[in-house]
């Protein structure tokens, strides 16, 4: 999902995969934590960066 839209939020993600809030904000946490996924800029106006 974030390889396709690297400007998309939790709730959009929600809303495409059917994820509960709290499961896509755990996800996204553990995908952070991995270093696989990066948050580049604001919440509001920054974008996903994928990979290692």
């Amino acid at each position: 999902m974030f390889l396709e839209d690297k400007t998309l939020s939790r709730e959009r993600l929600c809303l495409r995969t059917g994820l509960s809030d709290a499961t896509a904000k755990r996800e996204i946490a553990y995908l952070k934590r991995l270093g696989i996924l990066k948050r580049i800029g604001s919440d509001k106006n920054g974008y996903w960066l994928v990979g290692n």
